[in-house]
């Protein structure tokens, strides 16, 4: 009897915390509804905009580079797939980095910095939006 007692608490207490998650954090409802996926640049362009700014190095002598990515839908965007080119002074690529921004709600603005590793010479950035997953 007293087994069934403490498997029913932690029962209990196990959907308690499950509970206060799905109150409590901003996105947790969206791992029940359906997601849209969209790889096509025009409509990941309509649905989204993506800017980077100059590359710079940290104290650690990385290249890092800041940017965002505005949510120009009326949906919320679970995770969005991005490309940031590096180029050289002569505007020909040199790197790419992939880098994935998560749960950007509708409307919105989520900021972001890529860690690019450490680079030679200077470089100029862009980004180019390769995927992303709308929640209908």
């Amino acid at each position: 009897m007293r087994r069934s007692y403490i498997l029913l608490g932690a029962v209990i207490l196990i959907l308690g915390v499950g509970v206060l998650y799905l109150t409590s954090a901003p996105q947790a409802m969206d791992i029940f509804k359906s997601k849209k996926l969209v790889t096509s640049p025009s409509e990941a362009g309509t649905l989204a905009r993506g800017w980077v700014g100059s590359p710079y190095t940290d104290d650690y002598g990385l290249t890092r580079i800041p940017g965002y990515l505005d949510n120009l839908s009326k949906q919320d965007i679970s995770n969005a797939k991005i490309e940031v080119q590096l180029l050289d002074s002569s505007g020909n690529r040199k790197e790419t980095v992939e880098y994935t921004v998560v749960s950007v709600p509708a409307g919105k603005r989520r900021t972001f910095d890529v860690n690019a590793g450490a680079l030679n010479g200077p470089r100029t950035a862009q980004v180019v939006l390769k995927s992303l997953e709308v929640v209908k």
